[in-house]
């Protein structure tokens, strides 16, 4: 805990040198990246992907263009090579979206850093998938329905979860008299769509819906306090009306982790959080400056204690001195 204390402090540091937003939110978008490419072990499936990219076994249930870049690492003989290319893809994603649709950098790169950086160290492939779809948002905000299921396809082409993201474009264009049928209908269609499409087309989806409740993970119930950060964003938020479909989408994500074993759920709900993203920086951005204050604060307390309930599985080891 105290390296991460000590990091986020050189960082802040880092970060107030500068006085342009773009810069700001480069210098902290590059230290994250620093941080998750030099790091070896032990979190999560680090191991697991080590040793997949050391050609120990090969991939089974992968989606086609995490299982190009796997057997391109076994190629190159570099195992390693798969957290850079899986990382550096993710963070490249985030920070060219971050800059695309949020008004207010470093409020939207802050929330990252403390709702999914964590998880992008561990679950690489489903990290790299948000992350395009982060980018994506950009296209269904626009209108640009092409250009937004293009990107989406590509996110399916990385972990087939991100499929569920296809709702993001009707529910945001949606008349607002429409959406209380609309969430309806995907409500009663859910049961269906989990349980026989992914049964049927993504194996790997079956397979956590069936033991995922046996996944113990570090800072469960302290992911279900996120509940309190979009009730917090909403009481703050004078353009609430203005807001209201990126608020369905996100606190209909956030009830999505009820509804199926707390793993799977909590994996499909990673997908929304790019919306509160967005969220997050047109809010929090408006606020007086204490309040942004406060925002950090509260979201660096957060991620210190989510390091705390980790039990151990966040320790920081540097590749550099393996």
């Amino acid at each position: 805990m105290l390296f991460y204390t000590l990091f986020a402090c050189v960082v802040g540091l880092a970060v107030s040198f500068f006085k342009t937003p773009i810069a700001k939110l480069r210098t902290f978008m590059i230290s994250l990246t620093a941080l998750a490419l030099l790091r070896w072990g032990p979190q999560g499936d680090f191991f697991q992907y080590y040793a997949m990219a050391s050609g120990y076994f090969l991939p089974q249930r992968y989606a086609p263009i995490s299982t190009l870049i796997i057997k391109f690492v076994q190629w190159s003989n570099f195992p390693y090579l798969i957290f850079i290319i899986f990382g550096g893809l993710t963070y490249g994603f985030v920070y060219f979206a971050i800059k695309a649709c949020c008004k207010n950098y470093m409020v939207a790169a802050v929330g990252y850093g403390c709702m999914l950086f964590v998880s992008s160290l561990s679950e690489l492939r489903q990290s790299l998938a948000v992350a395009i779809v982060f980018f994506a948002l950009q296209y269904a905000m626009q209108k640009k329905l092409f250009y937004f299921l293009a990107w989406i396809a590509v996110a399916c082409a990385v972990h087939s979860s991100a499929l569920v993201c296809l709702i993001f474009y009707p529910l945001l264009h949606c008349k607002k008299k429409y959406v209380f049928w609309l969430l309806i209908i995907i409500a009663l269609d859910a049961p269906f769509f989990f349980e026989v499409f992914f049964f049927n087309f993504f194996e790997e989806y079956a397979y956590y819906l069936v033991h995922g409740a046996f996944y113990d993970e570090g800072g469960r119930y302290l992911r279900i306090s996120i509940l309190l950060w979009p009730t917090g964003v909403l009481l703050l938020d004078k353009e609430r009306k203005e807001h209201l479909l990126y608020y369905v989408l996100t606190f209909g994500g956030v009830c999505i982790p009820f509804f199926f074993n707390f793993h799977l759920g909590l994996r499909i709900y990673y997908f929304f959080d790019t919306i509160f993203l967005y969220l997050l920086s047109e809010v929090i951005g408006k606020q007086k400056k204490e309040i942004q204050m406060w925002y950090y604060v509260a979201a660096f307390l957060y991620f210190l204690c989510f390091v705390w309930a980790a039990k151990g599985n966040l320790t920081y080891h540097c590749v550099l001195f393996h």
